[in-house]
């Protein structure tokens, strides 16, 4: 496996479990600031 290739697909990897925590991050507050007025 050509170490160029390792990176790319690490680099991938990470952004894609960066996104997710994000995503999850804003879909949670989302969720408690519409409890929070709905309530």
């Amino acid at each position: 496996m050509p170490f160029k290739l390792f990176v790319e697909l690490n680099i991938d990897l990470i952004v894609l479990i960066v996104f997710k925590n994000l995503y999850i991050e804003l879909y949670t507050k989302q969720h408690l600031i519409l409890n929070i007025l709905f309530s």
